[in-house]
This record gives C-alpha cells, sequence and structure tokens, in this order.
C-alpha cells in the first residue's frame, strides 16, 4: 500500500529554509577550514576508484544542497521529512568524506 506524503505546510517552509542555509552554511565552513588539509584528489568511492579535484569537492556538495532543497521546497512541495533528511545527511556525508580523505 503506497501513502501519499503530505506537502509541506506555509508554516513550517521558514523552518525548513533556516534548516536548508544553516546546513550548507555547516557545509561550507567545513570545505573552507579543510581546503588546506585535502590532497590534491578526493576519492568519491569507498574504494578509490573515483577520484575528483579538490576544488570542485569544495564547491559540489553546497551546489548539491542548494539545488535539492530548491527542488524540495519550490517544485516538489515534498513533506517535510525529506527536508530533515536531506539537511542532516548530506552535511555528514560531506563532513565523513573530509576526515576520510586528509592524510594522516
Amino acid at each position: 500500500m503506497i501513502t501519499k506524503q503530505k506537502s509541506i505546510e506555509s508554516k513550517d517552509i521558514k523552518k525548513v529554509v533556516y534548516l536548508a542555509i544553516f546546513a550548507t552554511l555547516i557545509m561550507i565552513i567545513t570545505n573552507i577550514v579543510s581546503y588546506n588539509y585535502l590532497p590534491d584528489y578526493i576519492s568519491v568511492k569507498s574504494d578509490g576508484s573515483s577520484t575528483i579535484r579538490k576544488e570542485v569537492y569544495v564547491i559540489i556538495f553546497p551546489c548539491i544542497s542548494i539545488i535539492t532543497n530548491f527542488i524540495n521546497l519550490k517544485l516538489n512541495n515534498r513533506s517535510i521529512v525529506n527536508s530533515i533528511f536531506l539537511n542532516i545527511i548530506l552535511p555528514l556525508v560531506n563532513i565523513y568524506i573530509i576526515f576520510t580523505s586528509i592524510p594522516r
């Protein structure tokens, strides 16, 4: 049985926007702080088979966050749970990749 997700109510949109801004700022700050410590190429897969330059990595996660939040709020008007998961999990993945990429 498939249930339809409730859309975000207008009073909750402001909370979701603040959460999205906060999560994006956390990603930007962690990326700027860790930029000097990152190697030239960052592995985005756990086996190290796919790498990207650190300049691209520093920009890509905040951009993904902004784009997905825009899609979630403006185009799809998905549930607030989707927004919370997006704005909690994406910064955590960003921080995890940074800390596993920094050479010891």
